[in-house]
């Protein structure tokens, strides 16, 4: 009797793929507690704002949230997909470059004690922090030290002969890492996310937790709401000159004694000392001040953001993360398959030129290919492809455009495509019809967040005051964080300004 053909696995994969999963598990770790620990931060805070009698954003439905490890965990989910997997990667790939390409020499070890170094001191360049080189000092220690427990070691020519498996996996990583500066993740969220009812439901939950672990390394300047203290003014006319000053560039005045402001101005004499956590940061006077707040308070805010660091090798992990991930899986699919016919050694090979090629074609499908000639937006309108009638909304808001002018307005209005939705009523922020005013607020009470958020987003572009009462009345009863980032933006572009507080 005949066996069915069984591809043959080596075990020796076992074991990287345990030391992967415990990296990830020791970057959730951290990351949770991180989160929580900047939510915690932010909940006391809100509740001094709420108490002086300011409207909060995220409001007090979100509050109890804050404070629960679900948020937490999810929240820090962003992370442990970015640099998370990022660092675990590489820690990895130094492990296995040691074991299999350099036999273990020591001076190739040296070598990555003091790239591992140099890490712990870049990314603190800005004012040390525990608990972001908590991801720089155990993911690398604890990946790195795992791999090279468990992964046997072996000298020359196998090590060296795979490691040009790897050549497709680093132009991948490098072709997508070039879209930090773009329109790519819009793309990517419109292309494969909304244009499906699953992707929609991922976008759903991410837009859902985002805010949370973007709270996490926001410089002032980014924050919607910051806290300030000027209870050390000297001067009465200076201190209601401030305040007033102050509150349009959302930093609310609160009591100082019960609370650690974000920003504390003392007055000396004369000069102003504006302060974070007991360090003066800015020095100027009321009349410097009078004449470039704006100017002042983003110099304020990039000397007390020590994140930066963080943030960027953040964003640059999530670019590099997400091939990796959609690498990964697709070589164990394609291996598994072909392994039925091919040998392990051809298998590999196959599995890997084919993620190189669908990665290529997965990147320049997000980018939109080879750009089209110039269209005429009332024509693809009418066309049967959302991809079309979408870059005729994306055209019709760049150029500011009538859309309520294109014969095709009323069949926008009853579009079921997300995507679609979410471009129309972005260009509907163009418009100044009375009657696409009232389409607009319709919008609010899409089933879409990513679609209500536009529409508070163009509400703000109209410029039209009367909308101030509704976004106020929805700020208050919506449950959704990422609709009232949004709707909080467009009262302020409306001209509305916090009250004093009580």
């Amino acid at each position: 009797m005949g066996f069915p053909i069984i591809p043959k696995f080596h075990h020796s994969n076992i074991p990287s793929i345990a030391v992967l999963l415990l990296g990830f598990l020791v970057a959730q770790v951290i990351a949770t507690l991180q989160v929580y620990f900047s939510n915690a931060d932010l909940h006391r805070t809100l509740l001094v704002l709420k108490e002086a009698g300011y409207i909060i954003v995220p409001n007090q439905q979100i509050l109890p949230r804050l404070l629960g490890l679900e948020t937490a965990f999810w929240g820090g989910l962003f992370f442990t997909l970015s640099i998370g997997v990022f660092l675990a990667f590489l820690s990895w790939s130094a492990a296995w470059a040691w074991n299999r390409l350099f036999g273990r020499n020591r001076l190739f070890l040296y070598f990555c004690l003091l790239a591992w170094l140099i890490s712990l001191v870049l990314i603190n360049g800005r004012g040390f922090c525990l608990r972001i080189t908590l991801y720089f000092l155990f993911i690398p220690t604890i990946v790195f030290t795992a791999a090279t427990k468990l992964s046997p070691q072996r000298k020359s020519s196998p090590g060296r002969r795979s490691l040009f498996l790897l050549v497709p996996l680093l132009l991948l990583a490098l072709l997508w890492a070039t879209q930090s500066n773009s329109n790519f993740f819009l793309n990517l969220r419109d292309k494969l996310l909304l244009s499906n009812s699953v992707g929609t439901k991922i976008s759903d939950l991410y837009y859902e937790y985002a805010y949370y672990p973007a709270e996490v390394f926001k410089s002032l300047h980014q924050k919607l709401l910051k806290s300030c203290s000027l209870g050390n003014i000297q001067r009465k006319p200076v201190e209601q000159v401030l305040e007033r000053i102050l509150i349009a560039y959302d930093y609310l005045p609160v009591d100082g004694s019960r609370h650690a402001a974000h920003l504390v101005v003392r007055e000396d004499n004369g000069p102003l000392f504006f302060q974070n956590n007991g360090k003066t940061i800015v020095q100027t006077n009321l009349q410097e001040f009078l004449t470039s707040p704006g100017k002042l308070l983003e110099e304020f805010s990039h000397k007390t953001d020590t994140c930066s660091p963080f943030r960027h090798f953040t964003l640059f992990s999530l670019l590099v993360s997400l091939p990796l991930v959609l690498y990964a899986l697709c070589f164990c699919l394609i291996f598994f398959i072909s392994s039925f016919v091919l040998n392990p050694k051809i298998s590999a090979w196959v599995a890997s030129l084919f993620c190189l090629i669908f990665g290529t074609a997965l990147f320049f499908y997000v980018q939109g290919g080879v750009k089209n000639e110039p269209m005429d937006p009332a024509q693809a309108l009418g066309s049967d492809r959302w991809e079309t009638r979408v870059a005729a909304l994306k055209i019709i808001e760049q150029k500011k455009l009538e859309v309520g002018d294109f014969e095709a307005y009323p069949r926008l209005m009853r579009s079921h495509h997300v995507t679609e939705r979410y471009w129309f009523v972005r260009a509907l922020g163009s418009s100044r019809r009375t009657s696409t005013n009232t389409d607009l607020l319709g919008f609010l009470d899409d089933s879409n967040a990513g679609v209500v958020s536009m529409a508070f987003y163009s509400l703000g572009q109209r410029k039209d005051a009367r909308a101030i009462p509704e976004i106020l009345k929805r700020i208050e009863t919506s449950d959704d964080w990422y609709n009232q980032w949004y709707a909080y933006r467009a009262l302020r572009n409306l001209g509305w300004k916090q009250s004093k507080s009580k």
